[in-house]
């Protein structure tokens, strides 16, 4: 699927076909825990992991030696696994799925593996949800915004480096930073 986040019109297929996710759904996951997790102050980028988790991976990330920050950083620049499985691990699956579905998004994502399968509709409700989340201006808003345009490995930042230039290209999506929170298609979502 592909949106112009400026008009909010798009082009979509298969839009109901189920898709191994891999780690494309490592970014709405952040902007999961950023919106609900540290903008209700419920975490701070500079807490501590609560718990001693072992992520899928086999990785031990011991209670206090990592910042969540640090853990989302990681997650999205350097697409750890290790870090983003210690984050899904240690914070409750049940906020997740609540959160999903507040989205329209099918909530049994939250308990499928940690790299899920969706339907290329419930990834659209997701990135035009984390559009409008980036673009409201917030400070961690802001921050995380800065992660998802500079990630360590983007095939489509390459493919489109001699491009549109205002366009930044991550894994994570097309981010246009000079976008305003009211060209956002707000009513775009509901249609998905």
């Amino acid at each position: 699927a592909l949106v112009d986040l400026g008009t909010g019109r798009g082009i979509a297929s298969n839009v109901d076909a189920v898709f191994y996710g891999a780690s494309s759904f490592k970014g709405p996951y952040c902007v999961y825990f950023c919106q609900s997790q540290i903008e209700t102050g419920l975490a701070a980028r500079d807490d501590f992991v609560a718990s001693g988790v072992m992520s899928e991976s086999g990785v031990f990330s011991s209670q206090g030696s990592d910042l969540i920050g640090s853990m989302i950083e990681s997650a999205i620049l350097f697409s750890s696994n290790d870090t983003y499985g210690a984050l899904r691990n240690d914070y409750s699956d049940d906020a997740l799925a609540a959160y999903l579905e507040g989205l329209g998004v099918d909530p049994a994502l939250a308990y499928d593996t940690w790299f899920p399968r969706y339907t290329v509709r419930d990834g659209m409700r997701l990135w035009l949800n984390a559009s409008e989340y980036l673009a409201s201006g917030t400070e961690t808003a802001q921050w995380l915004a800065g992660l998802l345009e500079k990630d360590e490995t983007s095939y489509l930042r390459e493919a489109l480096k001699n491009e549109n230039p205002k366009y930044r290209a991550s894994r994570a999506g097309l981010w246009n930073r000079s976008r305003t929170a009211s060209t956002t298609p707000c009513a775009t979502r509901a249609s998905w």
